[in-house]
């Protein structure tokens, strides 16, 4: 144990976050990762639990961490963002305890638990034909441009999804406008150019102003996607992430 290590742990103490920690010490944050990490195999047990989330960051998951918090007021949590894809090789890495992703996550080395399931919605711009119509069948989204993440992203696993879900609908093979950022995903659809099945919460702010509108659509196309806690096979999860993992999904503690 040395004076970095300890500097370390104090400033992501002190500051609840290991980026904001590293600009504190003008280190990188993989540097402070890696002091912490020492600690951590010097001590025998992890001094953080990091959890990392995506776009998972709802109201509903809010609600979790207050949950948590009131019953465990004395354990830090590290959050921090990502891709699904980016999460799995995060906690495969060790760099995250825990990690909340769309979708199990099929390959070796990490334990997958379905915690939810998120609402996924059609959505359009207010100014879209399809917008008006009160009920739509699925041969009157035949034709329209779907606006989704482009394939060979860390977002695959979404895409997959996407497409199986469409053709359920009898919508095979949709002309795709293929873009990478969520944000910009909402803005080509609010600037109306295409439509877009995406996870409720994240258009929540858009169909409250009312630049979205989601559209009512054959039941094929009323759909979940799962929402899973991962974490590495054979890990030490010490009682703060065993609880934290009781919390995310739903049991008794």
């Amino acid at each position: 144990m040395d004076m970095d290590q300890i500097s370390a742990f104090v400033a992501i103490s002190r500051l609840k976050s290991f980026s904001r920690a590293a600009d504190a010490l003008h280190r990188s944050q993989p540097a402070i990762s890696r002091r912490i990490d020492l600690l951590n195999q010097e001590l025998g047990a992890p001094l953080f639990e990091r959890v990392k989330v995506g776009t998972l960051a709802n109201e509903a998951f809010t609600a979790m961490l207050r949950r948590f918090r009131r019953r465990h007021p004395g354990v830090e949590i590290g959050l921090q963002t990502a891709t699904s894809q980016e999460v799995s090789d995060l906690v495969r890495r060790g760099e995250a305890t825990l990690g909340l992703r769309y979708l199990a996550d099929s390959g070796s080395g990490l334990v997958s638990q379905t915690v939810t399931r998120e609402n996924l919605v059609v959505v359009a711009s207010a100014a879209h034909p399809l917008a008006k119509r009160r009920t739509l069948r699925a041969n009157q989204l035949a034709g329209q441009k779907w606006v989704a993440f482009r394939t060979g992203t860390p977002r695959e696993s979404f895409i997959r999804f996407l497409n199986r879900t469409l053709a359920a609908a009898g919508l095979d093979e949709p002309e795709v406008v293929a873009i990478d950022s969520l944000t910009a995903q909402k803005r080509l659809v609010e600037a109306n150019f295409g439509i877009a099945l995406l996870a409720e919460s994240g258009v929540a702010d858009e169909l409250r102003r009312g630049t979205l509108r989601k559209l009512k659509v054959p039941a094929a196309l009323r759909t979940s996607i799962p929402v899973t806690a991962i974490h590495r096979r054979g890990a030490y999860l010490s009682p703060a992430a065993r609880a934290f993992l009781s919390v995310l999904s739903g049991r008794p503690q």
